[in-house]
């Protein structure tokens, strides 16, 4: 690509020149008997008569260079910064800077709407939050954050390749799963004083909601179920309400019947909560 030719027709349009003639875009390496030229979301038509192109947007949805406007990094880092200070608006002028300039009067980023204010376009964006239950990134806001909601969560998560052999593995993917869904949460984290130095294996919305994953096969030998019952004790009296408990038990979907299994859910569901993940 002529880098020299994209930034003279993005500065131009920038400025809100629409047009470009022939001998300057001839300088920058086009043939003038080209009828339409296409540089990165910029569409330049050809004018023989007039001698020059018309400069036209593409994609409404794309900034200049034709990348999303949706994925702009640097947008959603600019629009986070002015939220987090109190600010409501994003002037166009800051937007340019970023290669970004549409006749859109609303488009979303994240969980950010931005929309043109009044029946003319001013000179700025009112920024917004698309849904108040949920953070700029789209996560759902610790206040929002229960029980019932993490659970509803845990329903679309597929585990990958072979992360169902190690717990380890398991519980790193559970990890950046719930990441991406919830605002606060932490792994391995530290609730006990004792020597056993207990820890959880995902503290939820901060001390609200603690879960804790077991590998089925690994609860049918007696001595961890027993392990088991006494860590839940200590979550539930330590740190988290039992309704704000929730054990996860993955497995081939055979053993949610066994008889172990089956005793270690009416335990559990007579306080808290449990989720049977199926591997298989």
């Amino acid at each position: 690509m002529n880098r020299e030719l994209l930034r003279v027709v993005q500065k131009k349009y920038l400025e809100g020149e629409r047009s470009i003639s022939f001998s300057e875009i001839g300088k920058l390496g086009i043939k003038q008997t080209e009828k339409t030229v296409q540089i990165g979301n910029l569409r330049l038509k050809s004018n023989s008569f007039l001698e020059y192109y018309s400069v036209s947007l593409i994609d409404e949805e794309k900034d200049l260079d034709g990348l999303p406007i949706r994925e702009n990094k640097k947008l959603f880092a600019r629009l986070l910064t002015l939220w987090e200070e109190g600010k409501t608006r994003i002037y166009f002028d800051e937007m340019k800077k970023l290669n970004i300039y549409t006749p859109k009067s609303s488009f979303e980023i994240k969980n950010f709407r931005l929309s043109s204010v009044g029946p003319w376009r001013v000179d700025h964006y009112g920024i917004s939050l698309i849904d108040e239950k949920k953070d700029p990134e789209g996560k759902w806001i610790d206040e929002m954050t229960n029980a019932k909601r993490v659970l509803a969560e845990l329903e679309s998560f597929e585990p990958s390749g072979d992360s169902y052999k190690k717990e380890t593995a398991l519980e790193k993917e559970l990890f950046f799963f719930f990441r991406d869904r919830f605002h606060t949460v932490q792994r391995q984290l530290y609730i006990g004083g004792s020597v056993k130095a207990l820890r959880i294996d995902f503290d939820i919305a901060d001390g609200k909601i603690g879960l804790e994953l077991k590998l089925a096969e690994s609860l049918l030998d007696s001595t961890e179920k027993q392990r088991l019952i006494g860590q839940m004790h200590d979550y539930t009296t330590k740190r988290y309400k039992p309704e704000n408990f929730i054990l996860v038990i993955a497995g081939e979907l055979r053993l949610r019947s066994d008889p172990t299994i089956s005793e270690i859910r009416n335990l559990v569901k007579a306080r808290s909560h449990l989720f049977f993940l199926s591997l298989d």
